[in-house]
């Protein structure tokens, strides 16, 4: 090989390794697409030296033609990069001519392969000037079409550079790539001419175009290490705003917590002082000397009355305010359902015309703790009788469902009373909420975080004047392996913590 095949050779693998790194440096940064647009037109430079390290080589007319029919390839692929190239270094997007640069290119190609550019055939005769000695032994001849292909490739290289040197007295690092864009088309002018004229002497591109890789490589890797320090402050500036934010979230979720205690006490005063109050007179009543035995069966009865609601508060409240840990087990849903209507008819003490409704369909089996399941489905009828105080009609049904974590069951309890409107409606999972005077408003609170704590949620129906249903959706298979830690903060900000089982009301 000829010394000037093997520099030839050195630049095909100088250009392919350019090709390789661009290209994996715009996978990094897929914005800048000046980097891929570079690479790209590296690679086709590669294919050029290669085409020159064999043309220089060549031992036949064949040889030499294959040969410059690649440096063609090469040529046609790298005009149309270097437009690319440009409208991204100097962020003027002209879709037509990007367009006319990859269709011209497109159309050479395919000529090219078609072996319309060079007729390998004849070699030109050669003319007495000489401007560098060529060490080439054959020169084929160019076609029209392969002038007009290497006129094309120019025109459009000349257009990259036109675009560079208008931005360039704006832009340092554009007068730098300009630089190298002028040395480039100075080398492209000088070998056109030799193809044109088939005048004897050396090809300058492939060496040439090193200087303008050199200067292209400057820039954009200052560009990317200025594009990476100031990510790095970004990403600095991030951080301290998510330092700051994260203390603005503690010191919220604080207050938060002061609000939800002083809710909380207020509730506790409220609902205590009143069965407080209400026992004192009573125990008042029964230090009276004169005291009829009828009475002091009253008085004795309101003692109990209140008793059990002063039971039933801390029971609801410790109920919201302990962790759910669910002991998970096989359950039967239809079981379980028949169970809590049971449980909740028997704990209703006043008389009233109620009928039950229960629509059990086919046998379903959960992965759940059958103590707190119990307890939600408890907490709803209860919900549901006390709704009909003139009686009315309970329905419960199962039937399949979907939840977005795969099949489940669906457990619908429908009451006909007075039902809710709208604004009771959205509030009515709020802890603390409730239309009752008797009531905590921790009910359907604790209905939520049960379900929730077993992958499920619950839906509210309900029109005020028509009754209402709450369906509780549970998976049959569990995706929630751990209950979340203790949460004080305020109903309706996170999704509450679950509890241990308790005893229906």
């Amino acid at each position: 090989m000829s010394p000037l095949a093997t520099l030839s050779a050195a630049w095909t693998a100088v250009y392919a390794y350019l090709c390789a790194y661009y290209s994996v440096l715009y996978a990094r940064r897929r914005a800048e697409r000046e980097y891929l647009a570079f690479g790209l037109m590296s690679g086709a430079m590669a294919i050029y030296a290669l085409g020159s390290c064999l043309y220089l080589d060549a031992s036949s007319l064949a040889q030499a033609t294959h040969a410059q029919e690649l440096q063609l390839f090469g040529t046609q692929a790298a005009s149309a990069f270097a437009v690319d190239f440009a409208q991204h270094m100097t962020a003027r997007h002209s879709t037509r001519t990007s367009r006319l640069a990859y269709g011209a290119a497109l159309v050479f190609v395919f000529a090219n392969v078609a072996h319309l550019l060079i007729d390998g055939s004849m070699q030109p005769e050669i003319e007495t000037l000489t401007l560098l000695p060529s060490p080439a032994a054959y020169s084929p001849h160019l076609t029209v079409w392969g002038r007009c292909a290497l006129i094309s490739a120019m025109l459009f290289v000349g257009y990259a550079a036109t675009q560079v040197a208008v931005r360039a007295s704006t832009d340092p690092d554009l007068r730098i790539v300009l630089g190298g864009s002028l040395v480039v088309l100075a080398a492209g002018a000088h070998d056109l001419v030799v193809r044109l004229t088939s005048l004897r002497s050396m090809y300058l591109l492939e060496h040439c175009y090193m200087l303008f890789a050199l200067t292209v490589s400057y820039v954009l890797l200052q560009r990317f290490v200025r594009t990476s320090n100031a990510l790095t402050s970004r990403t600095l500036e991030l951080r301290r705003s998510y330092n700051e934010l994260r203390d603005a979230q503690e010191q919220l979720l604080k207050r938060e917590q002061l609000a939800t205690m002083g809710e909380l006490s207020a509730v506790i005063a409220h609902e205590v002082r009143n069965p407080l109050a209400i026992i004192k007179n009573a125990v008042s009543g029964l230090h009276r000397p004169t005291l009829r035995d009828s009475d002091r069966h009253v008085l004795l009865k309101i003692l109990d009355e209140e008793a059990d609601r002063l039971n039933r508060l801390v029971g609801d409240l410790l109920a919201y305010a302990r962790p759910v840990t669910p002991q998970r087990q096989s359950v039967h849903v239809e079981d379980l359902v028949r169970g809590a209507v049971e449980l909740a008819r028997a704990a209703q003490q006043r008389e009233s015309q109620l009928t039950f409704d229960i629509q059990l369909s086919a046998s379903h089996t959960i992965e759940g703790d059958p103590d707190l399941l119990r307890q939600a489905l408890v907490n709803v009828a209860e919900n549901a009788i006390q709704a009909m105080p003139d009686g009315g009609t309970l329905t419960v049904r199962t039937e399949d469902a979907t939840l977005e974590s795969g099949p489940g069951v669906a457990i619908a309890i429908r009451d006909t009373g007075e039902g809710m409107d709208t604004l009771v409606r959205s509030k009515a999972t709020d802890p603390f909420f409730t239309t009752r005077p008797t009531g905590t408003g921790l009910g359907l609170a604790i209905v939520h975080r049960l379900v929730h704590s077993h992958g499920g949620k619950v839906q509210i129906e309900s029109t005020y004047g028509s009754g209402t249903t709450v369906t509780i959706l549970l998976p049959l298979r569990s995706t929630i392996r751990s209950a979340r830690p203790p949460n004080l903060q305020k109903p309706g900000k996170a999704p509450p913590p679950s509890m241990p089982p308790q005893p229906p009301r």
